[in-house]
């Protein structure tokens, strides 16, 4: 239990470190370009363990470079463990 427990906050720690969220935001934007098959930018991306994420500066473009979405702060909240 006390090993799961400094896991738990070894990774939260990790986590809020500008480097891992820029790199989590490139590499998210990188698989949603891949899996819907258009352009998408992220300005931002907060993940907080154990339940909330923030993107920041969503935007997304059809093939003709028109704005289908651009969403300046979404944020929810999930629970980690029934995606386990």
């Amino acid at each position: 239990m006390v090993v799961l427990l400094l896991l738990s906050a070894t990774a939260a720690t990790i986590l809020r470190l500008d480097a891992v969220q820029h790199r989590l935001a490139f590499r998210v934007t990188d698989l949603l370009n891949n899996k819907v098959g258009l352009p998408v930018e992220i300005g931002g991306i907060k993940l907080s363990l154990p339940n909330s994420i923030v993107i920041d500066s969503l935007l997304i473009k059809d093939q003709s470079q028109d704005t289908l979405a651009s969403v300046p702060r979404l944020a929810a909240n999930f629970e980690i463990i029934p995606l386990l």
